[in-house]
């Protein structure tokens, strides 16, 4: 059941000219109840790491959610150990490690630039983005989300408020 006045799963893309890929991985990491978290965002080209947060061997593998393709064949993770996939998208690849097929994690790759999952209610600051024009996008699994286009001058701050409306669904009040 959700909590439709609070998530903790919505996916904020910043992308244009002069946004940079993240030097840091998307991070999917699979502990012994399962995935940490149940969305990750990236970006095309991001590294993911795929963490095996468990005493046993994992195999994650990814099914790219419209077209229902393997993503590709990922090696098997040592106990505390990692694998690092670059991300292709844009699209949303669903996660498994081998072994649980009802558990599952949401991988949701947009355009090169920033990817950042928020929770109801935060915000996303970017420093030094260089001027210029920007798209920043939401998205979520079941809320229609907003986009905006938004120009950066040199040293100034640029506010944008993307929202995700929970009034198209049945019962949500």
């Amino acid at each position: 059941t959700y909590d439709y006045g609070r998530f903790d799963d919505l996916v904020v893309h910043v992308h244009g000219p002069g946004a940079p890929l993240p030097a840091d991985p998307a991070v999917v990491g699979y502990g012994p109840g399962g995935f940490a978290r149940g969305v990750a965002a990236a970006s095309q080209g991001q590294a993911v790491r795929l963490e095996n947060r468990t005493d046993r061997p994992i195999v994650f593998f990814g099914v790219d959610e419209a077209s229902g393709e393997s993503c590709e064949d990922w090696p098997e993770v040592a106990p505390g150990g990692a694998a690092t996939w670059t991300a292709r998208g844009p699209g949303t690849v669903l996660v498994y490690g081998a072994g649980d097929d009802s558990a599952e994690a949401i991988l949701h790759v947009g355009p090169p630039g920033i990817a950042a999952v928020l929770g109801s209610g935060e915000s996303l600051a970017l420093g030094a983005l260089p001027p210029g024009r920007y798209q920043v996008e939401g998205w979520h699994r079941i809320l229609p989300a907003g986009r905006q286009e938004v120009e950066v001058a040199a040293g100034r701050w640029a506010d944008v408020e993307i929202l995700f409306s929970t009034d198209t669904l049945a019962g949500s009040r």
